[in-house]
């Protein structure tokens, strides 16, 4: 295997170790570019093709990970009931 396929997969490998233990969403479409960039240098595809491959899949895939839950409730609402609501009346004197 040649130095780039390598590179790409060292990349792959850190970006997800990253967004795995930081817990961060964000970064993972970028592994996944980048794995498919080391497959495309695998297949002896060439170096333009692996960037164009890496920078549209990351986009793709961050675009489509990164929309908004229609069903997403924020845990803590304005005019919520309880003690945990943000604003509203507190029952402390």
């Amino acid at each position: 295997m040649s130095l780039w396929f390598w590179a790409w997969v060292i990349v792959a490998v850190v970006i997800a170790a990253t967004s795995a233990l930081a817990r961060d969403r964000f970064a993972a479409p970028f592994a996944l570019g980048a794995s498919a960039a080391a497959a495309l240098e695998a297949a002896h595809v060439g170096p333009a093709a692996q960037w164009i491959a890496f920078v549209v899949l990351s986009s793709v895939v961050l675009v489509i990970a990164d929309r908004p839950r229609s069903d997403y409730t924020p845990r803590h609402q304005r005019n919520a009931l309880g003690r945990h609501s943000r604003g509203g009346s507190s029952e402390r004197g």
